[in-house]
């Protein structure tokens, strides 16, 4: 008499005609399955805010580097001159360059926190009872009771006036090398 081949079963001691599991043990499981997905893209999610928050960082640092090296250059001499101008509107350019980027690292971070958000919502949704969305609103409070002002403050916003700064200076310098060039000519 042939004996059907039976396919491993999730113990590996049980045949394939004997049932594995419950019902209820079934849906532990795969509710376990989407708990981990949910996990694992909510840590995805919060891994690449943190790339992009990491990339901003070392464009800040080569905005200021390549600033501070355009503004050595055009006061070698200790002074202003026309043949200073390329160098001082390149600062403005390079101050832009550093908002716009910053901006777009902003918007992709927020994207990734924000979808990290809406798997944690589905973890508290699954796991009521841990109350994650209450701890991190009661972690949220404690934070604007100990710093009301600072905690509304925009982050970007802050990086953004910096830039702007840069390129401020830039076109500070470049007036004054103009009307330096404007007055010496009359």
């Amino acid at each position: 008499m042939d004996t059907p081949i039976e396919g491993p079963s999730r113990s590996g001691f049980e045949s394939a005609a004997t049932p594995t599991a419950n019902d209820h043990s079934e849906q532990f499981d795969a509710q376990c399955t989407r708990c981990e997905l949910l996990w694992r893209l909510y840590a995805d999610n919060r891994e690449y805010a943190r790339a992009h928050e990491g990339q901003r960082s070392m464009a800040a640092n080569l905005v200021v580097a390549v600033s501070a090296g355009l503004l050595g250059m055009a006061t070698l001499d200790q002074k202003l001159t026309s043949a200073d101008l390329p160098l001082t509107l390149f600062i403005i350019v390079v101050g832009l360059f550093g908002a716009v980027f910053s901006s777009k690292h902003y918007e992709r971070t927020r994207l990734h926190l924000n979808r990290a958000k809406q798997y944690l919502k589905r973890l508290n949704e699954l796991f009521p009872q841990d109350q994650i969305i209450e701890l991190q609103k009661q972690g949220d409070s404690e934070n604007e009771r100990a710093f009301p002002r600072l905690s509304h403050m925009k982050l970007n916003s802050l990086w953004n006036c910096f830039y702007l700064l840069i390129s401020l200076l830039g076109l500070f310098l470049s007036c004054y090398i103009v009307i330096l060039a404007f007055s010496s000519n009359a």
